[in-house]
């Protein structure tokens, strides 16, 4: 039997395969720009005409379609706008769709909600056109993370999620016929379920969201599962649904045998998905697809020219979907933009997602993400898993309270006594701030969804 390594060309290099769709995603940025812009216009004509929430924001910002001349004049005259301006527009008219539905409801192939995450769920919807086009993209990603037709995949659905319909589609497009579910839902309560059927599908490529993932190491870790051993044709791995750190990152590794992991970032509001290859220098978004900016996460000004060292709110503006449309939509999502090419080839530009804007906190003058404290807790053996909260108890805090549940829980009160010291002086050293920690069982956090909420507000 051959060894994984020895199954598909080095991990490290272009493949002879390499592209999904080799003519668009290593086209010349110019070009590029050029059906961007084209698609861009269209869009924004569309929408004003069509869509009740952009004629309105529109008119009250002093702007038609027409006085959009470059992609700086979109950048600065457009109004950007987030979920809670969708669920007041709801609010107020009665309207599920929040104003911004460009066909009739009967065109719509699917309608989704969002987690949740930031609030109330927010409804939003695809057409056909819509539907292939986002699937023309996913497809182009999961081929970048190294899927091929001839791999058995296995994944675990998100079933509300709108990524499900479109990611069917991404796979019949791809040409896979091995497709396993490994259970109803990806949620850290099935990790029993997902595992039996993980040893039994033995997949060579899974997608799984980061919760459930690290509660199928735990499980198996509990049972005495060797997992790379008993699932040794296990290669990739591809996830999304929270920023993943290094430790995480290594644990999956490890912990599944894999050659590779490649971090995903998908988002509801845009109706837009990324992924790594296999240089893990951020994650392709697709130009002809999306417009991807970057804007102040205090002011909300647009960052026009973004170097890699620059941070802010990523805003997406969907080019294809006639569902719900995406104009300058600020996702509440912090991270950063690359636009040279890449080292694999692709022209498109990379984007990586740090955690929520909105879960940027402030204590004792330093502002910080619970990504940030991640890394740190990770760090110690015991808290590996990296489950915690953050209680917010003012918009600035004089010391971080923070729920923690360990990975490995202490035995006896010495141990618990050593854990909550170490911890401290953890944080204190990588964020700089003090903390007052409670320890609670994992079930005891709070979720959104199959999410552990990383802060909740006291």
């Amino acid at each position: 039997m051959l060894s994984k390594k020895e199954r598909v060309p080095p991990i490290d290099k272009p493949w002879p395969d390499e592209y999904f769709d080799k003519h668009i995603e290593t086209m010349d940025v110019e070009e590029l720009k050029r059906i961007q812009w084209k698609k861009l216009k269209n869009i924004l004509d569309y929408a004003y005409h069509y869509c009740p929430f952009y004629h309105k924001r529109f008119d009250e910002a002093g702007v038609k379609p027409d006085d959009i001349k470059t992609f700086k004049d979109f950048v600065r005259k457009i109004p950007k706008f987030t979920k809670d301006d969708l669920r007041k527009w709801t609010k107020e008219t009665g309207d599920p769709y929040s104003g911004i539905l460009g066909v009739p409801e009967k065109n719509l192939v699917y309608v989704c909600a969002s987690t949740g995450t930031t609030g109330t769920p927010t409804y939003y919807a695809g057409d056909k056109y819509g539907c292939y086009e986002l699937s023309e993209a996913f497809a182009r990603s999961l081929w970048a993370a190294r899927l091929r037709p001839w791999m058995k995949f296995s994944h675990v659905p998100l079933a509300f999620h709108w990524y499900v319909c479109i990611y069917t589609q991404a796979l019949k497009l791809m040409g896979m016929k091995h497709i396993v579910g490994l259970a109803p839902w990806a949620h850290p309560i099935f990790a029993h379920q997902i595992l039996d059927s993980l040893l039994r599908s033995k997949p060579d490529h899974m997608w799984l969201t980061p919760p459930p993932a690290l509660a199928v190491l735990k499980a198996a870790e509990e049972k005495g599962i060797d997992i790379p051993k008993l699932v040794p044709n296990l290669m990739f791995m591809s996830t999304g649904g929270e920023a993943i750190t290094y430790g995480v990152r290594k644990k999956f590794m490890e912990g599944f045998g894999l050659l590779d992991f490649f971090d995903t970032s998908l988002s509801g509001e845009g109706h837009y998905t990324t992924i790594e290859c296999f240089m893990h220098d951020g994650c392709h978004v697709w130009m002809d697809k999306w417009f991807v900016e970057l804007v102040d996460v205090e002011t909300g000004e647009p960052i026009e020219e973004p170097t890699e060292s620059d941070r802010g709110s990523i805003v997406i503006t969907n080019l294809v979907n006639r569902g719900s449309i995406y104009i300058r939509c600020d996702t509440e999502d912090a991270g950063w933009i690359k636009t040279e090419k890449c080292a694999c080839g692709r022209t498109h530009p990379r984007v990586e997602v740090v955690d929520r804007a909105i879960y940027i906190v402030k204590v004792s003058g330093k502002k910080f993400t619970p990504t940030d404290v991640r890394e740190a807790v990770e760090k110690i053996p015991e808290l590996s898993g990296g489950d915690f909260t953050i209680v917010q108890y003012a918009s600035e805090m004089d010391v971080l309270k923070i729920k923690i549940a360990p990975t490995i829980p202490p035995k006896t009160k010495e141990e618990w006594d050593s854990l909550e010291e170490r911890t401290k002086q953890v944080i204190k050293r990588e964020i700089g701030v003090d903390a007052e920690i409670r320890w609670v069982k994992y079930e005891e956090l709070p979720l959104i969804g199959w999410k552990i909420a990383r802060l909740v507000k006291e």
